[in-house]
């Protein structure tokens, strides 16, 4: 700041605001540092002012967050051979976690209530020589690489899981059906081992 009041200074002298005579100077050089003093403060009060300044730039905004959706349910029972047939909506009506209420244990069916990318995941169990293929619906549609085939040998037990990372739309159905293709026997759900659907949005 000394440096500048300096340069000020002599630039004032430069144009001819001093006067040679001793009155003239000291009514000059009163004048010129009052006018010194006004231009530091000024000054000062620029660089006070700054961070607050930089500060409301670089203040980051608060993140804007869709809300949480995510559910995950379990059947209750099994599924026997007379109703685990083709087409077969398989109803999990155990919710253990439902954020956003998209899930409806009554139907099996989860309505999507924000569109974006999803992930969705199912598992069932089959015994003793029994077999069934199982598929993700959206809507009416099934994706061919949504299905999952079990075939269980004599005196076993077997359970099988599928995955599927999907782009749904707000209001579209996604659920688990039986597929027509192949089917025998019970679905199982128990102590042993539960059937079960999940789904949450990644973004």
């Amino acid at each position: 700041m000394r440096h500048l009041s300096i340069c000020v200074f002599c630039a004032l002298c430069m144009l001819g605001l001093l006067s040679t005579s001793s009155k003239a100077t000291q009514q000059c050089d009163g004048q010129l540092f009052t006018k010194l003093d006004k231009i530091q403060s000024s000054i000062n009060n620029i660089w006070e002012r700054k961070p607050t300044a930089i500060g409301r730039l670089l203040q980051k905004s608060d993140p804007v967050t869709s809300s949480t959706v995510a559910f995950f349910a379990q059947m209750s029972s099994k599924i026997p051979a007379s109703e685990a047939t083709g087409n077969h909506v398989m109803v999990f009506d155990v919710v253990k976690t439902n954020a956003g209420n998209g899930y409806h244990p009554s139907t099996g069916v989860f309505i999507v209530p924000e569109s974006g990318i999803y992930v969705f995941s199912w598992s069932f169990r089959n015994s003793d020589r029994h077999y069934h293929s199982t598929e993700l619906m959206v809507n009416k549609t099934v994706d061919s690489e949504s299905v999952i085939h079990l075939h269980t040998g004599a005196g076993s037990w077997l359970s099988g899981t599928g995955v599927a990372v999907l782009h749904v739309n707000k209001g579209d159905d996604v659920y688990v059906r039986i597929s027509a293709l192949s089917h025998y026997g019970d679905i199982h759900s128990d102590n042993y081992g539960r059937s079960s659907f999940t789904g949450w949005k990644l973004n």
